[in-house]
């Protein structure tokens, strides 16, 4: 049943070709995410709060720029192909169905996560500042895993969704769109027909005004709530979740719904689109490139504190007016609207990039043992941030190159929520594997 609910290789029908690319390239985004989280505890400036920190000796401008580059375009890329697959799944089922389906497939493998993975990934950090500090929390320190894992503390203050809230998240996404798309077909309809309309002119104008907006909105949203990444903000409930991760929710979203809108337009069963952009995956790689090093170097090149713009959420912090404080606008845009601009850039580039590229060179079936990981990364995405944040842990402290940290923790993170994985959601494999090493034993 586990093996079911959490197999995440793409279901296609019958009239339609399996797209492997599409599987390859999400297994690509989720090793991305894991290198993502493998460079945050040596990352010196964009990573304000992390489960672990290694020592000051540890860290450089280097693993933000890792950070960064990756932060750019896994999860626009990632709700870009959520979308894809949600619209498909609507092909031969109805909304309600695929509701039913995708909350199955999202919200089961998160409530195994919260009371199990999150304590895992949580407690490190906890023995650390109960190290330091030991009447921080409160109350009596808990001492063991399973303590903390009953404490009140983990429940009621130390649960900050972690990589979990990806998943709830998606699943609200999904709710919202499958009903607005069955209940609200007519404006649905011509929104797909105007996005085919616009995608068959083979023109870049599409494109150059979706950036334009988003980066608008980013920009605004970047302004009111502050700079756009969730480690760094508390955890407050629901409206916490809404301004911590701020400009990228508007983003994600966009991307979500394009995705939806290019499969109800024919994308997955029309090879037109995906042909030219293929076609173009050396300019756009070219493209794509060339925004990153203006991005990272705009980024790390300029001051932290200059660059990342707060003064109108400070404002409003120190009881100030929302009108009182619009004249930071001038000064704010001068300062964030490029690197704003330049993440959409590269959160749309690198999509379509990472489209064309895997179309090229992945559009063919994994063989061996590889087969079994575009099906697995539901449970590598669950099980590697724990296995990151042990490893960043076991590492703290240790004198070696700080490149070699990130190497290790990622190598280790991600080959042990493979086995993980295969041990947990698909145990028929993992028997039948060890029942071909022992008869090719006998045989020897």
């Amino acid at each position: 049943m586990l093996n079911k609910i959490c197999s995440t290789a793409v279901h296609y029908d019958k009239a339609t070709p399996r797209l492997f690319y599409l599987d390859h390239m999400r297994l690509f985004l989720i090793l991305v995410i894991a290198l993502h989280h493998s460079s945050a505890a040596y990352a010196w400036s964009y990573v304000p709060s992390w489960f672990i920190r290694d020592g000051l000796m540890f860290r450089d401008q280097f693993f933000d720029g890792v950070f960064l580059l990756a932060d750019s375009f896994m999860l626009p890329a990632v709700f870009f192909l959520a979308g894809l697959f949600t619209a498909h799944s609507l092909g031969s089922r109805s909304g309600w169905e695929c509701i039913a389906g995708r909350l199955k497939r999202l919200l089961i493998p998160a409530a195994f996560a919260v009371p199990i993975l999150i304590p895992l990934v949580t407690y490190p950090g906890y023995k650390e500042i109960m190290a330091i500090n030991p009447t921080w929390f409160g109350g009596e320190p808990v001492t063991s895993l399973f303590g903390f894992m009953v404490s009140p503390i983990f429940w009621t203050k130390m649960f900050a969704g972690a990589h979990i809230w990806f998943l709830v998240f998606l699943s609200i996404l999904t709710v919202i769109c499958v009903l607005l798309r069955q209940y609200c077909q007519t404006p649905y309809v011509r929104l797909t027909r105007c996005v085919a309309h616009a995608f068959e002119k083979n023109s870049v104008k599409p494109v150059f005004f979706f950036v334009a907006i988003m980066s608008v909105i980013v920009w605004g949203s970047d302004f009111l709530t502050g700079y756009r990444t969730w480690i760094s903000t508390p955890w407050r409930g629901i409206s916490g979740l809404l301004s911590v991760i701020g400009s990228q929710v508007l983003l994600n979203i966009t991307m979500f719904v394009t995705g939806m809108l290019l499969t109800d337009a024919g994308f997955l069963k029309s090879k037109a689109f995906i042909d030219r952009v293929a076609a173009q995956v050396l300019p756009l790689g070219l493209m794509t490139f060339v925004c990153a090093v203006v991005y990272l170097s705009y980024t790390l090149g300029v001051p932290y504190e200059t660059v990342i713009d707060e003064s109108f959420v400070l404002f409003r912090a120190g009881g100030g007016h929302f009108i009182d404080g619009l004249y930071l606008i001038p000064g704010h845009f001068i300062v964030a609207f490029p690197r704003c601009f330049l993440f959409v850039c590269l959160s749309v580039l690198g999509t379509l990039f990472l489209l064309g590229l895997f179309y090229k060179k992945a559009n063919v079936p994994l063989m061996g043992w590889k087969k079994t990981l575009p099906g697995s990364t539901m449970g590598i995405f669950l099980f590697h941030l724990p296995c990151v944040v042990w490893m960043q842990y076991c590492l703290k402290g240790v004198t070696i190159f700080p490149l070699l940290k990130m190497i290790m923790v990622f190598s280790v993170a991600v080959s042990a929520s493979w086995v993980l994985s295969m041990l947990t959601f698909n145990t028929g494999y993992c028997c039948h594997l060890i029942s071909t090493c022992f008869q090719r034993a006998c045989r020897k």
